[in-house]
């Protein structure tokens, strides 16, 4: 467990990414290029949906397959639909919360999960949040084929 919380804020606190106004680095009254998405294929595996958010089922290296699945959010996203944010200077840390997620497969396929454990959340120095769900990694490949992303080990620039 504690390996877990480790790599959550090995990950969280020591990179931020900032997003740049769009049209940043062009003046303002340069053209617009918007890119054509219709005909794209996109890979839904492993994206989780909320009620309220978005999230990642993962893996973390070295975790057996029989260990329950994590899904991996934002701290913001644990308050529901109705919201309830973490306060601030809160860490919450193991606190049993049955939450219905969809994992999707593919754009027609989703994954019904349900959590049992927030094993971590908060919104203090970064936006973080980890639920273990009841299903294994055995359980969710058995049924949905591969629908869980690995965490990275290590920083690839």
């Amino acid at each position: 467990m504690n390996l877990f919380i480790t790599a959550l804020l090995s990950i969280t606190f020591t990179y931020s990414a900032q997003a740049l106004p769009v049209g940043a680095d062009q003046p303002l009254d340069a053209p617009i290029n918007y890119v054509e998405t219709r005909n794209i294929e996109y890979d839904f595996n492993g994206i989780v949906a909320l009620r309220n958010c978005s999230a990642s089922l993962v893996h973390f290296a070295g975790q057996p397959k029989s260990s329950k699945a994590y899904v991996l959010t934002n701290g913001h996203c644990t308050g529901g639909f109705f919201g309830g944010f973490p306060k601030p200077g809160q860490v919450i840390v193991n606190k049993r919360d049955r939450r219905s997620m969809n994992a999707f497969v593919d754009i027609n396929t989703r994954v019904r999960m349900r959590s049992e454990t927030l094993v971590y959340s908060t919104m203090t120095n970064t936006d973080a949040a980890l639920y273990r769900v009841s299903d294994t990694y055995e359980d969710l490949e058995r049924r949905y084929s591969n629908c869980v992303r690995l965490l990275a080990t290590r920083l690839h620039l």
